[in-house]
Formats: structure tokens, sequence, C-alpha cells
């Protein structure tokens, strides 16, 4: 995970000291990435720099992507290169949003099944609440917001 991230995350500072709006479920990759993007534009991201995260890989990439480009990104691509047992994290230099989603692994989707994967939007309840909301509306059932802190804690046990 990107450094400034990773102490971020490890020490629960902001974004990571308020609130997750996380899958409950695995979302369909197609879903996924309108999620994604939607997310990055509720979130009013003027750039967004991205990166790969692995427990034995390290960061694999770390790229930035301005806000003209921002809908030319084929954020399938990118969850595609998603390294085995990592995630993609998207977040802007200040890290007032931090995205982390990843698909599972191709082997484990039948022949006729589309990949699916999860979801991670830690930021501030003024970002957070709007986007739950709408995820709410639009996938019942699929979405849970809940305190950063309780989930991180989880993720360390």
């Amino acid at each position: 995970m990107h450094t400034m991230v990773f102490n971020r995350y490890a020490l629960i500072k902001p974004p990571f000291h308020n609130r997750v709006v996380r899958s409950n479920y695995d979302i369909p990759k197609d879903a996924l990435c309108e999620i994604i993007a939607y997310s990055l534009k509720q979130a009013g991201a003027e750039h967004f720099l991205y990166a790969y995260d692995g427990f034995e890989q390290g960061i694999c990439h770390v790229k930035k992507v301005m806000k003209s480009d921002i809908a030319a990104v084929n954020f399938e691509k990118l969850l595609l290169a998603v390294p085995e047992g990592g995630a993609l994290g998207l977040f802007d230099d200040e890290i007032n949003f931090y995205i982390r989603c990843s698909l599972e692994p191709a082997v484990c989707v039948a022949k006729n099944e589309s990949q699916s994967g999860i979801f991670e939007f830690y930021g501030a309840d003024l970002l957070t609440v709007p986007l739950f909301d709408k995820f709410r509306q639009d996938y019942d059932g699929f979405f849970l917001m809940e305190s950063a802190k309780k989930h991180l804690d989880e993720i360390f046990i």
C-alpha cells in the first residue's frame, strides 16, 4: 500500500478514523466499476492516485490520474491487474478519501458467470453518508456503513 496511506491506515488517522461504506456482498464487476467512478465524482476528486497493495507483493504501481482523464479510466483493467490477495487503492494527495476494492480470482468464477468483488470507501461523514444513501437505494442490502475503526480492528485481529 502507498506509504502515506498505510501510515494513516495503521495509525487510524483521517479518513480511517471516521466511517466506511463497504459492500456486504460481492458486487458484479460492471457494477463495481460504475460504483468506483460514481464515488470519485461524488468525492469531487480533482485527481486521484492509485496503488496496488498485497501482503507479500508490496506496492506494484502508483500513478496519478488527473480529473480530465478520469472519465477515460478503464477501472476494469485496473481491477484485473490487482495481484492475488491484494487490492486496488484510490486516493488523493491529501487522502481525504480512500477507496479499496478488488475482484475475486478468475479461477473461482464459474464458466458462464462474471467476476465480482468488494468495495470500501473511507471518508468523512460529508462523503460517506450521501454515498451510503445512494448505494442503499440502488443496491438494496449490498452496503453497510460502519465505524472505520471497528472495521480496521477486525482486519488487524
